[in-house]
């Protein structure tokens, strides 16, 4: 049992001065006058405050891969393809969802975490920048959910976003979703290709640009920017 002492007012008063706010108990101050090992709030003191936890995370987040997201609708640079592309890209961006195919289902699965930071490409042949933004990263947000397997709920939960992605791929089988999230939606100044640079080629689904990468700085700038 532990034992109970008794003071006076003026003992108590005394131990409230020399107490550190919010963290000593009587206790501790008088273990600390009796120099009697260390107070056991101590690990309270010595502990990250809020403030600490929260610009560490920040910190994290600075030191976050950023994934270019493709899409594009066709196997051809030409108008109808373009067209079709800026659609899907738009669809993408406003409702945060994204059908996949089986190649972009193994890969999202693999690269893209929840929080993971992304960025939306427009496919297309430089021609059709100015009409259809081809070329440009046109969107920044992130990842909301992880890609599981696509049930046939989603495909009627989804029925606009299953729809116009079978129609700009009518050869291939729809297996997977994803779910992103863009706070700022489609970006006012879309960033074009040669300012991070990259360059897309046949079958690439996200384009992983990571912190030591020497385009990081400009394409972060970009998407803090924008998200």
């Amino acid at each position: 049992m532990v034992p109970v002492i008794r003071i006076d007012d003026e003992v108590w008063k005394q131990l409230q001065e020399r107490a550190k706010p919010l963290i000593d108990t009587p206790n501790d101050v008088l273990r600390r006058i009796l120099g009697v090992d260390k107070p056991i709030s101590s690990e309270i003191e010595n502990s990250p405050t809020e403030k600490e936890i929260e610009l560490k995370e920040e910190a994290k987040k600075m030191n976050s891969s950023i994934f270019i997201v493709i899409n594009a609708a066709g196997e051809y640079p030409n108008d109808e393809n373009a067209r079709n592309g800026r659609r899907l890209t738009e669809r993408r961006v406003c409702s945060g969802i994204d059908i996949l195919a089986p190649s972009r289902f193994a890969e999202a699965r693999r690269k893209l975490k929840k929080g993971a930071m992304i960025a939306m490409h427009q496919g297309g042949a430089k021609s059709f920048r100015g009409k259809y933004g081809a070329g440009q990263l046109m969107a920044a947000g992130r990842v909301k959910g992880e890609a599981r397997e696509l049930e046939e709920k989603d495909k009627q939960d989804y029925s606009e976003d299953y729809d116009l992605t079978k129609q700009c791929y009518p050869r291939w089988p729809l297996v997977g979703i994803i779910f992103y999230e863009f706070p700022m939606g489609m970006a006012k100044q879309p960033l074009p290709k040669e300012a991070v640079p990259y360059q897309p080629r046949r079958g690439n689904n996200f384009i992983e640009i990571k912190p030591d990468d020497p385009r990081y700085a400009a394409l972060d700038r970009w998407w803090s920017a924008n998200s």
